[in-house]
């Protein structure tokens, strides 16, 4: 479990990396700030400065590592994607073309060099492969509410994928449906196939844009590991196998105290998962792998 001590203010995590060298990165939105800490949950330090000159950052939203060991840092402040070493050493960063104010808090995925996967919601597609400068160069997956219309919000998608595997996974975050390609076949699963959407949350019905509408979302994080679909489903953890040869096991998570844990933002670094729960201003930290 880490908490908030050590001079590391936590207040909006808005991910969580693990690096080559063993280390925790974790980025804030309200703060604006960059932490590292061991896997014991101990505060290290505090990343980089805050500004817009060389090795300084305003807002980390999203942080992804390469192949090669390098991490990506998605400044939305700025609007750059600065690269760094494991060490916190600013390596070189790239100036966003035509990225919207609004965008925030999405997930970065590092495809190749000069390719990215992340999503952008006030586009016709929520989710384009894009160059290092943010140039779309293949939209994937398209929007459910059209431009101009609410509730927009059930445009919010989840995604994992695995190109050694040819896997692309996929919720939308409002529905409890997962989409995905594997290999070239497709698939879906209904988490709740008895029931309606309108019984689970906010309807498809198309709404004026100025109507303020509220969606929940059911499917907070969604990723693959061990030939699973792993799918963070309202307050628990579903492991569902990828050939659907066996039954979908339904894990509920309780911290030390045996309670359950009731958390917001989901963030898995393939072996383990982190729940942040800003009512209490902790994270909880369980292990996933099976070695």
């Amino acid at each position: 479990m880490y908490d908030n001590d050590n001079d590391a203010i936590l207040s909006m995590v808005t991910d969580i990396l693990y690096t080559s060298n063993g280390m925790y990165w974790i980025s804030d939105l309200t703060t604006g700030k960059l932490f590292e800490f061991h896997s014991d949950g101990k505060f290290n330090r505090e990343l980089f400065r805050r500004g817009k000159g060389p090795s300084e950052i305003l807002r980390p939203v999203s942080l992804a590592l390469s192949q090669t060991s390098d991490i990506y840092i998605l400044d939305t402040d700025q609007q750059l994607i600065m690269v760094s070493d494991t060490n916190g050493v600013e390596k070189t960063r790239y100036h966003l073309k035509n990225l919207p104010n609004s965008f925030g808090g999405n997930k970065l995925t590092i495809l190749s060099n000069n390719e990215l996967l992340w999503p952008t919601y006030r586009q016709p597609y929520v989710l384009s492969i894009r160059d290092s400068l943010g140039n779309i160069q293949k939209n994937l997956i398209k929007r459910l509410i059209p431009q101009g219309h609410h509730p927009s919000m059930h445009n919010n998608i989840t995604y994992d994928i695995v190109p050694s595997k040819n896997i692309l996974l996929y919720a939308y975050q409002g529905t409890p449906i997962i989409f995905g390609n594997i290999d070239g076949r497709k698939i879906m699963i209904n988490l709740e196939p008895e029931s309606e959407l309108d019984e689970l949350n906010t309807t498809f019905d198309l709404r004026p844009i100025n109507e303020a509408t509220t969606v929940s979302v059911l499917i907070r994080e969604i990723f693959y590991k061990d030939d699973m679909i792993w799918v963070a489903y309202k307050s628990n953890l579903y492991e569902i196998p990828l050939d659907r040869s066996s039954e979908i096991i339904k894990h509920t998570l309780v911290d030390h105290k045996r309670e359950q844990v009731y958390y917001q933002p989901v963030f898995n670094t393939k072996s383990d998962i982190f729940l942040v729960n800003y009512n209490k201003a902790q994270i909880y930290k369980f292990p996933i792998s099976r070695n």
